[in-house]
């Protein structure tokens, strides 16, 4: 076997020698296929065919009868009859299922600057209302949309009358430098240090929170503050401030203090009054154990406005100070017709008279028709009698009444620049707050102008 394939090795060289010898001998040289060459030696004739020898050595096929001498050639090459397989739709290639945690498509936002400011007492009695003024600013450039402020906090301390422990208050958008504010009154169910955390988020995602906590003592001191809801433009407006003292000890060096907006001027307030600048301070003194003070401060409503407050405040020995806000909104007088409500004796004892005022005047140019006044009584009064005076002139009207609400004759005709006043004497049954209330209609007008005066009995 070695012999064979040692004779094919040398035939193979021997070949090889004589496809290169010189052109000089005399001998014709094979040669390559290149471009030029004749059709029957172009590289594309010439195809590749398996080659099956007799043994397992290479066999060389017999030289081709068409080339010229007896030089050797290599054997021809035919390539197999076979079907080449279909192409496969490969492309684009599958994206494989990529396992992890997946991200949001699109670049990351950062969460939005917001600056939070919360103001606390640091004391507060069990019981009372501790409130808590937030301040949400957007420091920033470019606005803010999407705000919502939302408060969580400790079991002890609730919303008074209600059971969530949280609340939400949706800011919407604040605009570069804008600021906007919000107050919440939380109370607490027992002593202790107590807690509540408060969060800003904008558009979904926490951009800033704080925590805070105050320090809520037993109860010692109670106070009250009762005012109108509404007032028209120039007319007054009343409020009642009730101090009581409910521990078991006296309470030394009380003082109230109320303040006011600059929108109202100070009119009348109760006996002993210092009327400082910005404000009405009484100088009470040490309260006996459960003594009650009442105080009433009134204002003269000088502008419009949708939320004007009068606050006040009670400060004492060894007692977190007391505050209480009463608000209204202040409007201009619609129409031709100035609705104004008024008592004249308040707080009241059970069994007290007093009278409920209504007083209408015509501001118009020409005279106002079919006046239809009606009061409705607070549920712990009842009526005496009732009244109507055109200026100093008694008009002889009645009434009529169903359960609390009393409707009056209609007035035929009002004058330009005239007035009427209602009186409607009553008499207390019980003690609480209430409230009378005053609705005017006149001529063919379906909306009625309404006023109302907050009134207080006392218990005994």
């Amino acid at each position: 076997m070695n012999a064979h394939r040692l004779a094919i090795f040398t035939a193979l060289l021997g070949w090889l020698a004589l496809a290169t010898g010189c052109a000089g001998t005399g001998a014709t040289a094979f040669r390559v296929p290149n471009v030029t060459d004749p059709p029957h030696l172009a590289p594309e004739r010439r195809a590749f065919r398996p080659v099956t020898p007799a043994d397992p050595g290479i066999a060389l096929g017999a030289p081709s009868s068409s080339l010229p001498g007896d030089v050797p050639v290599l054997p021809e090459l035919v390539a197999p009859d076979l079907e080449p397989p279909p192409l496969k739709e490969t492309f684009p290639a599958p994206i494989p299922d990529l396992q992890g945690p997946q991200f949001p498509s699109g670049p990351i936002v950062p969460a939005a600057r917001l600056e939070l400011e919360v103001a606390a007492p640091p004391k507060s009695q069990v019981g009372s209302g501790a409130t808590y003024r937030l301040t949400v600013r957007n420091p920033g450039d470019e606005p803010v949309y999407d705000v919502l402020l939302s408060a969580e906090f400790d079991d002890a301390i609730f919303f008074p009358g209600r059971e969530e422990k949280g609340a939400e208050q949706t800011l919407g958008a604040l605009a570069a430098g804008e600021r906007k504010e919000v107050a919440l009154s939380l109370s607490a169910s027992q002593p202790g240090r107590h807690c509540a955390r408060f969060s800003v988020k904008a558009g979904g995602r926490e951009a800033i929170w704080k925590s805070v906590c105050v320090e809520f003592v037993p109860r010692r001191l109670e106070l009250e503050m009762h005012g109108p809801d509404e007032r028209t433009l120039g007319s007054r407006a009343e409020f009642t401030i009730v101090v009581l003292n409910v521990a078991d000890e006296p309470l030394p060096d009380v003082t109230v203090t109320v303040k006011a907006p600059t929108t109202f001027r100070q009119r009348e307030a109760s006996a002993f009054v210092i009327r400082e600048q910005d404000a009405l301070v009484w100088r009470l003194g040490g309260l006996k154990p459960r003594e009650r003070v009442e105080i009433q401060a009134e204002y003269e409503c000088l502008q419009a406005a949708e939320d004007a407050c009068v606050t006040a405040h009670v400060t004492g020995a060894d007692v977190p100070e007391e505050r209480r806000e009463s608000c209204l909104r202040v409007s201009s007088v619609r129409g031709i017709l100035d609705l104004r409500v008024e008592d004249t004796a308040d707080p009241l004892a059970i069994g007290d008279e007093t009278e409920f005022v209504a007083t209408v005047h015509n501001r118009g140019l020409q005279a106002a028709r079919d006046l239809r006044l009606e009061f409705v009584l607070p549920a712990h009064f009842e009526l005496v009698s009732t009244e109507v005076r055109e200026g100093d002139r008694p008009l002889a009207m009645r009434h009529r009444q169903a359960g609390q609400a009393i409707e009056f004759d209609t007035l035929p005709n009002l004058a330009a620049e005239q007035t009427v006043v209602y009186r409607a004497k009553v008499r207390s049954r019980a003690a609480g707050a209430g409230e009378f209330r005053a609705s005017l209609r006149h001529g063919a007008a379906e909306d009625a102008v309404e006023a109302a005066e907050p009134v207080l009995v006392r218990p005994k």
